[in-house]
Order: structure tokens, then sequence, then C-alpha cells
């Protein structure tokens, strides 16, 4: 175990330094290159993407919404519990080897090579497939993939902007926060929900979550609950989660990343969010890039991607920016334009995002 560190984690190579200025005392004392950094935003983001662009970098492990799916991860429980709990001695280290621990729920091919030390390097992707169907093979995916050693970790998480403050400021994890046009997620969401892939729960306990936490909302907008159309009540719900994400990146350790600035022109967008986390981009990460940034079955054969191809990290990444605005129905965008115009956020994108505008 190594020495007392100050808010910091000693690092041996190209791994992330938790760098907020927060003057909480957890500590972080690891040994090895042990640090946690986060991506948060919205679903059908672009942040399953931006998290296996990470999972490329040969020094990093990666998870998949760790705070989620707690019928399968039960480590998801545990985590929401260290962040809601009051931040003590350790607990710093309780949330890294809890994230640390591998979980078919939280791995997510396209699987990479490592330069950490796993028990079993080849056939992961048969083992965590066979791991996803029958839970009982967890265990032995757990002993094989969880690193014998200290590694940086990363994880992605969709819509729980509520554990960003605590992680921040009391964990010291930077945060890449990453937004897409309102427009381009929910067309994606209904989109999902027709086919039978996404959830509606979200858009049902709108009302709730607008009385409690944003009472006055709908009055500004000059709209009342029973009128809203579906579009509209997935608009509201991208509304309020990217403005209180965006309201973090008044500090140091956290950025905010735009999707489509990302599929125009996909390195410079990397290396920022890279060098956010101390990470040079390596050459396993360009060569991923190029290959994620085309949509292709054999790609996704090789890596292992099992899933429906609405969840697929290999799309033409050009394309995927504003295809939204060729197949979402033209009757849909005065209407969420009228929930969406006045919102800090949809004005943050179209100044930093060449966001088409409604």
């Amino acid at each position: 175990m190594a020495s007392e560190v100050d808010s910091k984690v000693q690092v041996e190579s190209d791994v992330p330094v938790n760098t907020s200025e927060s003057s909480s005392a957890v500590d972080h004392s690891l040994s090895g290159s042990a640090s946690i950094g986060g991506i948060f935003g919205t679903s059908r983001c672009g942040s399953t993407w931006l998290g296996a662009i990470l999972d490329s970098h040969p020094d990093l492990v990666y998870r998949f919404e760790p705070f989620s799916r707690a019928k399968q991860n039960p480590a998801a429980r545990k985590l929401r519990t260290i962040v809601e709990s009051d931040v003590e001695e350790g607990s710093w280290k309780k949330l890294y080897y809890t994230l640390l621990d591998a979980n078919p729920s939280v791995d997510k091919p396209p699987f990479f090579k490592k330069t950490f030390n796993l028990k079993l390097k080849p056939g992961r992707k048969f083992l965590w497939a066979a791991a996803k169907r029958v839970p009982g093979f967890s265990p032995i995916y757990k002993l094989f993939y969880t690193p014998s050693e200290n590694p940086a970790i990363v994880f992605k998480e969709v819509n729980k902007e509520r554990y960003m403050s605590t992680l921040i400021d009391d964990f010291n994890v930077p945060v890449v926060y990453l937004m897409r046009h309102p427009c381009g997620v929910t067309w994606s969401h209904l989109k999902g929900q027709e086919i039978g892939v996404m959830l509606s729960n979200r858009e049902d306990d709108l009302q709730q979550r607008l009385d409690e936490h944003h009472p006055g909302l709908l009055d500004e907008i000059g709209i009342q609950y029973e009128d809203l159309t579906k579009p509209q009540k997935r608009a509201l719900l991208w509304r309020i989660s990217v403005e209180d994400g965006l309201k973090h990146t008044e500090k140091k350790s956290v950025i905010p990343i735009v999707y489509e600035n990302l599929c125009h022109d996909p390195l410079p967008g990397v290396r920022q969010v890279f060098e956010h986390f101390g990470l040079s981009v390596p050459e396993q990460t360009e060569e991923f890039l190029k290959e994620s940034s085309q949509e292709s079955m054999m790609s996704r054969i090789k890596h292992g991607e099992m899933s429906n191809a609405y969840f697929s990290v290999f799309r033409n990444s050009s394309e995927m920016a504003n295809k939204w605005c060729d197949q979402m129905p033209k009757e849909w965008w005065p209407d969420i334009k009228k929930v969406i115009e006045s919102s800090p956020a949809y004005q943050f994108g179209l100044e930093h995002g060449n966001w088409v505008e409604l």
C-alpha cells in the first residue's frame, strides 16, 4: 500500500490523476496508478461510443454504467450507498475497489488488449457472453477479469447527474459531461421505444420530477402538463438533465463535450477528453477511432459486439451527428422547440456545438 497522499494518487506511467481542488480529506492512498474518472450524460447522447474509445487505452479499466442495473449487478447498490453516505476515511478506497471488480453487467464489448495483469486474457468475449446469459458464471468472470494491480478506472453513467456533486467535490473525480442535440436524443429514444429496446419509465415519472424539483418550469415555458406531447416530455427530460449536468462545468475538474463535434472531427475531441484524464492518445485508440467511425458488421463480429445494432458503437459518425434531421417528423420540431428554446443547455449547444437551430 502506498504512503498517504494529499487529495491525489501516486501515479506510475500514463494514467489519469485526480486534480480537483476540493479541500476534502478523502484518503486516496493506493499502490500503483489508481485513480477514477467519470463520463456523464443523458442516455442516447453517445456516451457508449466515448466510453469504448476510452476503454481502448491499454492502461485503463472501463466500467459501463456501474451505478445502474442493480438486479444484475449487486455492486451497484454498494456504489450508491458509498456516494449517498457521509464521506469518511476509506470511502475513496471503497469506491475504487467496488468499481475495480469485473462483472459482465458493467463490462461491454468491444474488448481490448491491456497492459495490466488479468488471470485470463484470451477468450474474454466468450466468457462474458456466457456470464451474461448464465449468472452462475459471473463469479468466474470476476475472478479472471478483475485486475490484480491498481490501474486507473474510468466509468460512464447516464441520467445520474444527482451523483455528480458528491463524486466531483468529495471524491475528487474528474468528469467529462457529454451532451447531444435534444432532437437527436429525443428521436433516438422514441425510435428505441418503438422497436422495444428502450423504456418509457422516465417519461412516466416526469410530472413528479417537475413538481418536486422544477415547479415553475412549465409556467415559464407557457404550457400545461396535460398538453405535453410525447416528444415534448422526452425533450423536457433532456432539458432538466443537461442543465443539471452543465452547472458543474464551472469547476476545473469538469469539461463539457458536444457529441456532434466528436462526430464531425473525432480526434481533436478525443484528445481533449484524454488530456482531461491525464492521458495521451495511444496507437490502439487511434486505430479503434477510425474503425468505430464507420458502420461495419465485420468490426462488430471481430470485437464481440453481440447486442442489437441500435446499441452499436460502430457507426458512420459523420452521418450520425444530424441523422435525426432526415428521420424525425418535421411536425415535432416546433413542439420540441417550445420546451427547450429558453434552456441555457440548448443555447450552449448552439454556440459551442454547431447544432441545427430549430
